[in-house]
């Protein structure tokens, strides 16, 4: 089907108020009414028939993209030239292919963005003033915004931002799996994790980042790990050129097994690899529970090991070399055999 557009509008004075902009395709329509000072617009769109007639132009790299899509919303110019964007974005039935083992797909998941800006000029937007994007599906969701306003011709711009997530692991791993790889896992539990960081073109600073996990449930061809409650403390520095992370203070908690590390820095290869880690940490464990997390997921375990550990070690691996300056006290150890 041809591209349709259809306008209706009529002039007040110096203003032009379009009645009625009707855009019409197979794959969207849209349509549209206001005044540069207060304007609705709503959408609907076949994101199969979208894929489709942009295969025709160019290769997405797409092994597949279906759906459909809803979005409405409202841009308002106010006094001192500030102006306001409320809008909505559903998609219903949704499923994106990246690779024949990666794909996102969602029954229903809704996108709620409103920001606030100020203008010049016109049209040029100088600077943002506040913002706010909501992402939920089901029950799980995902709030993200902006804490202070953000000046957008300075270069040396500074992006201050607040992050909430929760929900099912299951549903988030399925749903970030076209961009984040776990290979081999499969996840499982509750997550709640909020974060608080700031932004710019070097660095990311992470005021605090706080992981709470209960009943997880973490499946590998060679591990599952059961635990009740796991806990994630942070905050740090992580620079965009170097790829490299620094924390002064990072805490893990569960019952197999805790760990406080002091100054840790991680630092990234350009492929991703690890190039190198270094730290001070203070653990303890149970090694009961740790040696179910392996025995678990073989059909036939060939040892178990019971007892308790704590100590202390001094961490640098650089290049694939890794030296320990270890200190560890070991409890009531056990070894079992059990292929005798």
């Amino acid at each position: 089907q041809p591209l349709q557009l259809a306008l209706q509008a009529h002039r007040t004075g110096d203003a032009i108020t379009v009645d009625k902009v009707n855009c019409r395709s197979d794959f969207l329509n849209l349509t549209g009414r206001g005044t540069l000072t207060d304007a609705q617009f709503s959408a609907t769109g076949d994101l199969t028939k979208l894929e489709e007639t942009l295969q025709r132009f160019i290769d997405l790299g797409l092994a597949r993209i279906a759906g459909k899509i809803k979005v409405q919303g409202q841009i308002q110019r106010g006094d001192n030239d500030h102006v306001s964007l409320a809008t909505v974005v559903q998609l219903d039935g949704f499923r994106w292919d990246l690779s024949k083992t990666s794909s996102w797909q969602e029954p229903q998941l809704i996108l709620n963005v409103e920001a606030t800006a100020q203008i010049e000029s016109g049209t040029s937007i100088k600077s943002l003033d506040s913002a706010e994007m909501k992402l939920s599906s089901g029950h799980d969701t995902l709030v993200a915004a902006l804490q202070q306003p953000v000046d957008l011709r300075s270069p040396d711009r500074r992006w201050p931002m607040t992050a909430t997530l929760q929900g099912d692991m299951h549903t988030w791993q399925n749903r970030l799996s076209p961009f984040v790889a776990f290979p081999g896992w499969q996840l499982g539990g509750t997550a709640l994790i909020d974060v608080a960081a700031t932004a710019d073109s070097k660095s990311i600073e992470v005021g605090h980042l706080n992981a709470n996990v209960t009943k997880l449930d973490a499946r590998h061809p060679d591990w599952w790990i059961k635990e009740p409650q796991v806990k994630l403390e942070t905050a740090g520095l992580w620079s965009i050129a170097q790829s490299e992370w620094n924390a002064k203070q990072t805490t893990l908690t569960a019952t197999a097994i805790a760990c406080r590390i002091n100054e840790l820095v991680v630092g990234l290869k350009p492929d991703g690899q690890l190039k190198r880690v270094t730290g001070d940490a203070a653990y303890r464990g149970d090694l009961d529970k740790l040696s179910r997390w392996k025995n678990q997921a073989l059909e036939r375990p060939s040892y178990h090991v019971m007892g308790t550990f704590e100590g202390r070690t001094h961490l640098i691996e650089h290049d694939s070399v890794i030296s320990l300056d270890l200190d560890t006290t070991v409890t009531k150890l056990v070894f079992a055999d059990l292929e005798t």
